[in-house]
């Protein structure tokens, strides 16, 4: 479903999302808001990425994870949640190619 709700620049609203983990724990990902402006093609174009943090469990296995949308400009913009392996000796989580979008 494509919502459109306004949200001027500068402003900022709460997001906030279930995250189901089974077996993982909260620290063995990295959750993200992924938001830029909407390009040609439907596509997020010049995405700025802001880490989710951990708020609370939601229920076994599952964990709520909180961010803040800020508006940036004018024009449509979209957001998408990113989830990423996260791991101290991780050199770049990007390279395992286990993304999920949401």
């Amino acid at each position: 479903v494509d919502t459109v709700t306004p949200l001027p620049a500068g402003d900022a609203r709460p997001v906030e999302v279930d995250v189901a983990l089974g077996a993982l724990r909260p620290e063995d990902v990295a959750v993200a808001l992924y938001v830029g402006p909407i390009g040609g093609q439907g596509e997020i174009a010049s995405p700025l990425v802001s880490e989710m943090k951990v708020v609370r469990p939601a229920r076994e296995g599952v964990y709520v994870f909180e961010g803040a949308l800020s508006g940036q400009a004018a024009g449509r913009h979209g957001f998408r949640i990113r989830i990423l392996p996260a791991h101290d000796d991780l050199a770049n989580p990007l390279m395992l190619n286990c993304i999920t979008w949401g």
